[in-house]
């Protein structure tokens, strides 16, 4: 009987123990993701692509050095815009890139509307234009201020968020007619994009804090007391900032996944990696819960290190329904994996 009742004692021992230590698996894992992250490395001559399933990247040549990148609704195509204002497109169904056409002067930031044109930025003739993909010529829109670079749209497509660099302003544009609906003012330290959250309330705004005031002030920049990038959150209603989410680096695009439940945050000069970075955010808990490496995952394990380089990146286009297959034969060089595990940079090891 005493030994019977040792046994039990030993198999409800054993039993609380492996409740207790939850096996092999961590105290908290990151969700997981589908979908293709097209990336724009600063004046680079292709785009960084990653695989948000696991952390593979690859590259898209272009040909010329990019200044912005566009992905159409369907996903099908990726159009290019260069520095010097001439653009190309890429189909990743016929397999095809159309030549290079001479359309802008200067294009600074892209985005797609629902109607299927692309709004463009140029910041060297200071106007928007609509453009068509194929068209010869882009059609003129409105005047926009110097130092304005950053546009989206709204989902509904009503909307167009303009952002000035240097006054730190955020204009709220009426698609139709090309209306101004309301001014923004003191939105950050040198901010990049503004969309709309998935509430319709706040604005995030890509805070890359690179300089204040004419000085050196972000990460990367300044020698001292360096001020990290992250995402203002600016209330529509009232126009103030009324969060702010540390992200690291300098942060220069975003997007919402199509549940609303996440955030997408494209950040230069990640310090503890000294390397460019796409960070996930909880929308609800503002929480950062995943990065994923960009540049030295391909550069350095490839034997590509330009010394003294920086990872600066400019802009990205987020489509979680693609699939690697889809875009391989597209590729310049195909997906790989830097890590064994292939996962993020970093995995908090408890978010509650």
């Amino acid at each position: 009987m005493i030994r019977i009742c040792m046994n039990l004692l030993a198999i409800v021992f054993l039993f609380l123990l492996s409740c207790s230590t939850g096996g092999d698996q961590p105290e908290y894992q990151p969700p997981s993701f589908k979908g293709i992250v097209y990336v724009q490395p600063v004046k680079a001559d292709h785009v960084a692509v990653l695989n948000l399933a696991n952390a593979e990247t690859g590259r898209i040549g272009a040909g010329k050095s990019l200044g912005s990148i566009s992905l159409s609704k369907s996903g099908n195509a990726l159009d290019l815009f260069s520095v010097s204002g001439s653009v190309r497109r890429i189909d990743f169904v016929k397999h095809s890139r159309s030549k290079w056409r001479k359309v802008f002067r200067k294009p600074c930031s892209t985005a797609t509307a629902g109607t299927g044109e692309i709004l463009v930025t140029d910041s060297r003739r200071r106007r928007l234009y609509s453009y068509l993909p194929g068209n010869i010529k882009a059609h003129k829109e409105m005047k926009i201020a110097r130092g304005t670079c950053g546009v989206s749209v709204s989902r509904d497509g009503k909307e167009i968020y303009l952002v000035n660099r240097l006054t730190s302003s955020i204009r709220i544009i009426r698609k139709d007619g090309f209306e101004l609906l309301t001014d923004i003012r003191s939105a950050g330290n040198s901010i990049h994009k503004a969309l709309i959250a998935p509430s319709g309330t706040e604005l995030w705004v890509a805070e890359g804090n690179e300089f204040r005031k004419g000085k050196p002030y972000g990460v990367g920049f300044a020698k001292v007391d360096a001020r990290p990038g992250g995402i203002n959150i600016v209330s529509i209603r009232s126009g103030k900032v009324e969060d702010f989410i540390i992200v690291g680096g300098n942060v220069v695009d975003l997007a919402f996944s199509g549940d609303g439940r996440y955030a997408f945050a494209l950040s230069s000069q990640m310090p503890e990696y000294d390397e460019a970075s796409l960070t996930v955010i909880n929308v609800k808990k503002r929480r950062v819960i995943k990065n994923y490496a960009l540049c030295k995952t391909c550069h350095v394990w490839k034997g590509v290190d330009i010394p003294g380089a920086k990872a600066f990146v400019s802009s990205m286009q987020v489509d979680e329904k693609s699939r690697p297959e889809k875009i391989t034969a597209s590729m310049d060089m195909p997906f790989f994996s830097s890590r064994i595990s292939g996962n993020s940079l970093i995995e908090p090891s408890s978010i509650k």
